[in-house]
């Protein structure tokens, strides 16, 4: 499995890369990921492209790991 994060850019994707990619069991990341490039298995990849289908909302997975 991998998983795709969207959120514009300064919102704290970067910020909380290891605790995001820890709470979904993906052992890499990816920052600043484009849709061309490969995911490979295990992967976080995070990109401020919009309209990526399947990409999980950085908002709404943020207040899944800490709780809000």
């Amino acid at each position: 499995m991998s998983a795709i994060i969207y959120g514009p850019q300064g919102c704290g994707k970067t910020r909380n890369a290891e605790k995001l990619a820890k709470h979904l069991g993906l052992s890499n990341i990816i920052d600043d990921w484009m849709p061309d490039q490969e995911l490979p298995e295990g992967t976080l990849a995070l990109t401020s492209v919009p309209g990526i289908k399947g990409a999980l909302d950085f908002c709404e997975v943020f207040e899944e790991v800490f709780n809000l």
